[in-house]
C-alpha cells in the first residue's frame, strides 16, 4: 500500500535489520512540530490532569515517521486529546491521533507479532535485562505491542498497563489484540498518580516507561519525584526500561535525573531512529554485557516468528 506522509516530511522507512555499522540516525527536532504537538495534545502515556490537560507526551512506536491517514480509516474515536484514528496502511493496522499527528503504533494485520518500527524489538531486547520478571508495569499502552509480545513469549508474566485515555484502551482491545487477563489490571490514569499508589510499592520486577515523546515530555514526568516514585514500584532486583529520545533537547538532563537514583545505567541507541532505551537498576541485573547478549540470543532462538533482538543488543553500552 501507499505510505502516508505529511507534505515536506518525507516517506517513512520500514524497519531495516541488516547488521550494518551504526550511523546514529538521529533527526533534529522541528521546533514548529513541538508547538503543534503541544496544541494538538497528543497522548501516548498518562499525563497530568491539572493545569494544561493536553500536557501528555506523545507515544511514538515509530522511527521518526509522520503520517496523515487518508483512505483506509477503520475507526475514528473521540478522545480526551482529539480524535483517535485506527487505519490500515497496506498490510499494517496503525493507531494515530488526529490527521497530522505522529503514528503511535502499527502491526501487521495477519502476522500480528510483526511490528513495523524498530522501537518494539529495541524495548523487548532491553526488557531482557531482567532474567525472569513475574509482574510488569507498562506506563503508556498505545497499540499494545509490548503486552502482546510478552503474552506470546513470556506467558507467565502478568502485566498491568497504565493509559490516561480510555479511547486508547478501547482501540487496543478492539483492533490491536489487547486482552488483559483477570489477574491483570488496566489503570486509566496519570502515570505519576499510578506510580504514587502506596499499595503498588515493591510490586513489579520490571517497569516499562513509554511516556516520553520525541518533541515533548510533560514537565511533571521529567521531575525527580516521578522517577523516585517509579523506582518505588520495583521489587528487589527490579529493572526500569525507559523509551527516551536522543533528539529531545532534555535528553541529557533526563539521563542525569535517572543517574541520581539508579547507580547502574545502560543505553541502547536506535539504529535508524531517534529512540534510545535506557536500562536502569539499583543492582546489576546481569553479570556482564556479554552475559546479557547470550541471554538475549537464547531467547531469540526460541521466538516464533523471530525478531532481531541480538542485532539491537550489540549497541547496548554502559552509561
Amino acid at each position: 500500500g501507499r505510505w502516508p506522509a505529511v507534505a515536506g516530511l518525507g516517506r517513512p522507512v520500514p524497519l531495516r535489520v541488516s547488521p550494518e555499522p551504526f550511523r546514529g540516525g538521529a533527526v533534529r527536532p522541528r521546533w514548529w512540530l513541538v508547538w503543534t504537538l503541544g496544541v494538538a495534545g497528543l497522548v501516548g502515556c498518562p499525563s497530568s490532569k491539572g493545569g494544561d490537560s493536553r500536557s501528555s507526551a506523545p507515544r511514538r512506536d515509530n522511527d521518526n515517521q509522520r503520517a496523515t491517514p487518508g483512505d483506509g480509516v477503520v475507526a475514528r474515536l473521540p478522545s480526551t486529546f482529539g480524535t483517535l484514528l485506527v487505519f490500515d496502511d497496506g498490510p499494517y493496522r496503525c493507531l494515530a491521533f488526529n490527521r497530522k499527528s505522529s503514528v503511535q503504533s502499527c502491526r501487521h494485520r495477519r502476522h500480528t507479532l510483526d511490528f513495523r518500527y524498530e522501537y518494539v524489538p529495541m524495548m523487548m531486547a532491553a526488557a531482557m535485562a531482567h532474567p525472569a520478571p513475574k509482574r510488569v508495569a507498562l506506563l503508556g499502552l498505545g497499540g499494545a505491542a509490548l503486552p502482546n509480545l510478552l503474552r506470546e513469549h513470556r506467558p507467565a508474566v502478568l502485566l498491568d498497563a497504565v493509559e490516561i485515555d480510555p479511547a486508547v484502551v478501547t482501540a487496543a482491545k478492539r483492533w490491536f489484540g489487547y486482552q488483559p487477563r483477570p489477574s491483570e489490571k488496566v489503570y486509566t490514569e496519570d502515570a505519576a498518580k499510578f506510580a504514587r499508589r502506596p499499595e503498588l510499592r515493591g510490586r513489579y520486577d520490571l517497569v516499562l516507561v513509554d511516556c516520553y515523546g520525541e518533541g515533548f515530555i510533560p514537565p511533571h514526568l521529567q521531575q525527580l519525584a516521578f522517577l523516585r516514585a517509579v523506582k518505588g514500584l520495583l521489587a528487589p532486583g527490579g529493572v526500569v526500561v525507559a523509551n527516551i529520545w536522543q533528539t529531545h533537547k532534555r535528553y541529557k538532563a533526563m539521563l542525569r535525573q535517572y543517574a541520581k537514583l539508579f547507580p547502574h545505567l545502560w543505553l541502547l541507541p536506535g539504529y535508524k531512529s531517534g529512540n534510545a532505551m535506557l536500562v536502569a537498576a539499583v543492582k546489576p541485573p546481569f553479570a556482564s554485557l556479554n552475559a546479557l547478549r547470550a541471554r538475549v540470543e537464547r531467547f531469540q532462538k526460541a521466538m516464533r516468528p523471530p525478531m532481531p533482538l541480538t542485532f539491537h543488543t550489540e549497541r547496548l553500552y554502559r552509561y
